[in-house]
């Protein structure tokens, strides 16, 4: 579980601070890291939108479309990238060669194009060949031994972080 940690830690670090670069700043930064660690519902929702200044508010709810676009093509991202590098983990650890999905390669062209991806990106492909050789991957943080048993727990993980998220930023609560 130490294991599982740290990398959230490594690779959470790396895509945290996306949400600095799109203003979340103080009280709000704060509910979102919240969220990530497992607190969501209605009251945190509202405080995190109350943030949000009025007019800043109406716009959004005027262009729910363009602000859900630009909501997934930034903030939720590097979440999805995660979920599809780790179901690459998960088959190559099995299959003891690397593979990765058609939705890591698309993720990971658009993440390179961003400053605050690279180290993540870099981890990623190393981990990667460490789980094609079964062997363990040193991170900056420590050693990482990426096998199918971490894969599936931090699928499960992700998936339940990726849903808390887009019930945040989700102007509306739902």
């Amino acid at each position: 579980m130490r294991i599982l940690y740290l990398f959230f830690f490594t690779f959470f670090i790396s895509f945290n601070s996306l949400a600095n670069d799109y203003q979340l700043k103080g009280e709000q930064y704060q509910i979102f890291q919240n969220v990530l660690k497992g607190n969501i519902n209605k009251q945190i929702h509202e405080k995190f939108w109350s943030l949000v200044p009025k007019k800043e508010m109406n716009s959004i709810l005027k262009d729910r479309k363009n602000f859900d676009k630009f909501m997934n093509e930034n903030v939720l991202l590097g979440y999805k990238y995660q979920q599809e590098f780790w179901k690459s983990i998960l088959v190559t650890f099995r299959e003891r060669q690397i593979f990765t999905t058609d939705l890591y390669n698309k993720y990971k062209d658009i993440l390179l194009t961003k400053s605050f991806s690279k180290e993540a990106i870099k981890n990623s492909e190393g981990m990667l060949l460490a789980a094609s050789k079964r062997s363990v991957y040193n991170s900056s943080k420590g050693p990482i031994y990426p096998d199918d048993k971490m894969a599936e727990q931090v699928l499960e993980n992700l998936a339940q972080i990726f849903a808390r998220i887009k019930k945040l930023i989700n102007p509306v609560w739902q």
